[in-house]
């Protein structure tokens, strides 16, 4: 049989051997993880057949062994992303009794505390409040989880980083790609909620695409350069979730900049809080059928998209840097 199949219990080993396949030759893998199976297709043909009861020593000596190596291409490196965080989704989902219902019943926690805070004990005077609170916090835990984990994604993957030569980018990567099919289920929640309380699809809607598409932008930046500076110094965790802390406060999530007194106020908020836009952004294309202004969400998405590439080729030239960073530290 062409294929090596694992037993494995930790999904960090399931990493492990997965980087291996799509950096080195081996190939043909399936993995057995708390009670999820999966498929790796590899790039070269090994007929080999190996079973391990589920201990990271013999995994570990499995990389004791040299394997010829060959550069990474941008396929090998989408598809190392994508399986790493489709694995990552299954073992979680098999954790909980839950499963996959958490993707969509934790958000909703969320916004039920903060419902039950402004509406039932401050009498919050927002109309719609709920929807409202919805649009803006749903799309805030995107952001602030991807970046959060992401920010400590190179940190924790220290065991494999001593091992195998992967790109250090992965690991942020691979996070933002879970959080990414988490979030296309919160929306798909988030529509469905708009369409029965009488919220109709207008061709406003059409801008969800690019909003979409900048605000991950914006994420993958945020997170890549978080990961950068843990790796630099891991203080910047704190630094990291105060910072968040500090957005959820300023960017609008539970109240709206645009009922301000202040217009001059509410322009300034728009103009100098990506985030803050990218939230009203939402709720004008969701809730009042109204376009956002698509220079400005451009101009966003071309400032982060720049932001972003400059990161990702900064983290490959100074892999060896934060590899041995993460490893001495």
């Amino acid at each position: 049989m062409n294929g090596i199949c694992y037993a494995c219990d930790d999904a960090i080993i399931l990493e492990k051997v997965l980087a291996k396949t799509l950096t080195g030759s081996m190939a043909g893998f399936r993995f057995f993880a708390h009670g999820a199976e999966f498929t790796v297709p590899g790039a070269y043909a090994q007929p080999l057949w190996i079973k391990f009861a589920g201990t990271g020593r013999l995994a570990d000596s499995l990389f004791e062994t040299r394997w010829p190596h060959s550069p990474m291409t941008f396929p090998q490196f989408f598809s190392l992303v994508d399986t790493m965080a489709r694995m990552s989704l299954k073992a979680d989902a098999a954790r909980y009794l839950f499963g996959y219902i958490w993707w969509v019943l934790e958000p909703l926690l969320y916004v039920l505390v903060f419902y039950v805070v402004f509406e039932l004990i401050l009498q919050n005077r927002q109309e719609n409040f709920l929807v409202f609170l919805m649009c803006g916090k749903l799309t805030f835990i995107w952001f602030s989880k991807s970046v959060n984990q992401a920010a400590r994604s190179i940190v924790g993957g220290v065991g494999l980083i001593g091992k195998v030569d992967v790109p250090k980018s992965v690991f942020p990567m691979a996070v933002i790609q879970e959080g990414l099919y988490k979030q296309a289920a919160v929306f798909a929640l988030l529509f469905t909620v708009l369409l029965f309380s009488g919220y109709p699809i207008t061709w406003t809607w059409v801008w969800l695409a690019p909003l979409i598409v900048v605000n991950y932008v914006m994420i993958v930046a945020c997170s890549l350069l978080c990961a950068y500076l843990v790796c630099l110094a891991f203080d910047f965790v704190v630094l990291v979730s105060l910072g968040t802390i500090f957005l959820l406060f300023i960017s609008g999530v539970f109240w709206d900049p645009r009922a301000l007194p202040d217009p001059a106020m509410t322009d300034l908020i728009l103009t100098v809080n990506p985030l803050a836009f990218i939230l009203d952004a939402y709720r004008q294309i969701l809730m009042a059928g109204v376009a956002p202004d698509g220079l400005h969400l451009a101009a966003i998405g071309a400032g982060f998209g720049l932001l972003a590439v400059l990161l990702l080729l900064l983290i490959r030239r100074t892999g060896q840097f934060l590899a041995l960073k993460v490893i001495t530290s």
